[in-house]
């Protein structure tokens, strides 16, 4: 239990279906990058700044869509191969400085990463509170060069590359 009611609910589904004698394969994503490419980030880019509640160099792993289909679609068509495991899958683990960087590379202007205190993130709601609270004082343990190294076929990408397939 990780006290993040939205992780804790998944692990109650994937016992049950791990328990049920059926065949299975469980993807943990990451943070999802594609989170930043909503309106509130694009407005908060805009202006240079990016602020979440994470200690600017704590590691994070990090997700596209993109990669989390070609995961999906790798069980799919090769299911023994992934039969009965759960694998956390992520692109890229980097900070929010190195991440401020990529936008700042991506965007054109300056991007400055801002750490905010982690009360500001309440109103997101207490579930999203207490998943930036274990980000930043768990964190998720992925291995991501481990993941290009298993699955190639993929095609990983690395916050810069998902970024670079966005219009800024």
């Amino acid at each position: 239990e990780t006290g993040v009611p939205h992780f804790d609910s998944k692990f109650q589904i994937e016992r049950h279906l791990v328990a049920s004698g059926l065949s299975w394969t469980i993807l943990g994503p990451a943070k999802f990058m594609d989170n930043f490419a909503t309106g509130y980030a694009a407005r908060m880019l805009a202006a240079g700044d990016f602020a979440l509640p994470l200690a600017a160099d704590r590691s994070i792993a990090l997700i596209c869509a993109a990669d989390i289909a070609g995961m999906a679609a790798l069980a799919l068509t090769d299911p023994q191969r992934l039969a009965g495991k759960r694998i956390d899958i992520a692109g890229e683990e980097t900070t929010s400085l190195a991440m401020a960087d990529a936008f700042t590379a991506a965007i054109g202007h300056q991007v400055t990463f801002r750490s905010t205190p982690p009360e500001e993130s309440r109103a997101w709601g207490d579930d999203l509170y207490k998943m930036f609270r274990y980000f930043d004082t768990v964190g998720l343990d992925v291995d991501a060069s481990g993941l290009r190294r298993a699955y190639p076929e993929v095609g990983w990408h690395t916050f810069a590359d998902w970024l670079a397939t966005r219009t800024w």
